[in-house]
């Protein structure tokens, strides 16, 4: 089971040296129980074993809580190590935070504890959200506590229960953001001063640092957020580099990684992220082992220092940089690219007519990217390029496209030219509007946008259009 069946996270060791950690944080899942009566141990384990192979108890615990009927340790082939499972009344929700009646009626969930495998990170954690979802068929939700974010009905069926799926790899963390009126709330003593502090939570699970972005300017903070989210996945595919060492994300593209503590005493008393925060945090979460992302160069004349990557921003939102993905990376987004197939041919159907050459005003565009193979020239292996190109109709299990770049290694095709994909070489898509470019992780997002411009658009007569 552990041998990386999806070909996720070969070959990666977890970070050594200054980024290595004193211990993994466990992960810690709450799912829903939509029965009024507690569950009983005895049917949840009747219900794992019918379910999973090699389950096994390896021991009872004693609940401390009076109100948790039961709890105890089992080990299966399906999950990385063994983990903790228990019973507790649910807590209060409130209402509409699933949107979902049937999760806020809940009166008890089922919880489970255990350790990633830090070599493969996503896939270890997809097989402990299957291990407590997959079992049972009615629970509405599951909460990860490590993150605080929900997973819902629906995810767990689209992207955790099937086999040739995987989900987005940045359920394993969330990025928080403090702004300097944020903490002046929370603390008499923080000021209105510096800038935003971003920071991830959930990267110890994984056996990595927590990122950072300190004093970021507030007009940057989204694009923050989203380098964040790029250089989370690099670090659980790649090692990240030393201290003070370029860290390469692309062509013309580089930051740095330094721990938090060397940074504090550049800091304006106040700031969001500064010292007065991580003193006053007893849990310990914003210490510890943490990155902070800063520029590929210090700054100043006299002094040098430090500061957040304003340049790589500034490079990125230009267009004038991109992200290289990892091998992992983009397995991973192929699996998800091939998955939605059927999403996507049906919102590029429902667009037909506000698409070029439909609209004299496309309203959207819908892009594929294919891997085109090809064999270098005194190679023994085939190589592939992936190519972007802009979807003119889809054919049962192909897609014709126009194509929008002209290949540097493949001869006998060029640039415009239209083209035929088969769904298996499909290796990520696009659906981009005014609102912002949805691809296989938002599937969701895109349908609202997809349905607001066919529910606000007016098409001219038939007769203009034809």
């Amino acid at each position: 089971m552990h041998d990386d069946p999806l070909g996720l996270n070969q070959g990666h060791a977890p970070p050594s040296g200054v980024w290595k950690l004193p211990q993994q944080e466990p992960t810690n899942l709450i799912a829903l129980w939509p029965h009024d009566e507690a569950p009983t141990q005895p049917e949840i384990i009747a219900a794992l074993e019918a379910h999973w192979d090699g389950v096994q108890i390896v021991d009872e615990i004693q609940p401390e809580e009076k109100s948790m009927p039961w709890a105890f340790v089992v080990n299966s082939d399906a999950i990385h190590e063994a983990a903790i499972l228990w019973c507790e009344p649910a807590r209060p929700m409130p209402p509409g935070e699933l949107d979902d009646p049937r999760a806020e009626a809940c009166k008890w969930v089922i919880g489970i504890e255990s350790q990633l495998n830090p070599e493969q990170p996503l896939e270890s954690y997809r097989d402990l959200v299957r291990f407590i979802a997959a079992p049972f068929d009615e629970v509405p939700g599951i909460l990860d506590v490590n993150t605080t974010g929900w997973i819902q009905r629906q995810a767990i069926l689209e992207q955790f229960l099937p086999d040739d799926n995987v989900p987005p790899i940045d359920v394993l963390w969330i990025v928080h953001a403090v702004s300097p009126s944020d903490a002046a709330r929370e603390s008499e003593n923080s000021g209105d001063s510096g800038g935003v502090w971003l920071h991830t939570h959930g990267l110890w699970r994984c056996g990595r640092p927590e990122l950072e972005m300190l004093e970021v300017d507030q007009n940057y903070a989204s694009m923050g957020g989203n380098l964040i989210n790029e250089i989370a996945e690099r670090i659980l595919d790649d090692p990240p580099t030393p201290p003070g060492e370029a860290f390469h994300l692309g062509d013309n593209l580089a930051v740095t990684l330094h721990p938090w503590q060397d940074l504090m005493e550049n800091m304006t008393p106040g700031t969001p992220g500064g010292k007065h925060d991580r003193d006053q945090d007893e849990s310990g979460a914003h210490t510890g082992v943490r990155a902070v992302i800063c520029d590929s160069k210090p700054h100043g004349t006299f002094k040098k220092i430090w500061v957040w990557p304003k340049a790589s921003l500034d490079s990125l939102h230009n267009d004038q940089a991109v992200i290289w993905k990892s091998t992992r990376a983009t397995q991973r987004i192929a699996m998800q690219a091939k998955y939605t197939w059927g999403e996507l041919a049906t919102a590029f159907a429902k667009l037909s007519p506000y698409l070029a050459p439909s609209a004299e005003t496309p309203k959207a565009v819908v892009l594929i990217k294919s891997g085109f193979t090809y064999r270098p020239d005194g190679d023994d292996e085939d190589s592939t390029e992936h190519m972007w190109l802009e979807v003119r109709r889809f054919e049962g299990e192909h897609v014709e496209g126009r194509l929008l770049n002209e290949p540097m290694f493949i001869p006998d095709i060029r640039i415009e030219e239209s083209i035929r994909v088969p769904r298996e070489d499909l290796s990520d898509w696009i659906v981009k509007t005014e609102v912002g470019s949805f691809g296989p992780c938002n599937v969701k997002a895109m349908w609202r946008d997809v349905d607001r411009i066919a529910s606000t658009t007016t098409l001219p007569p038939r007769e203009a259009r034809s």
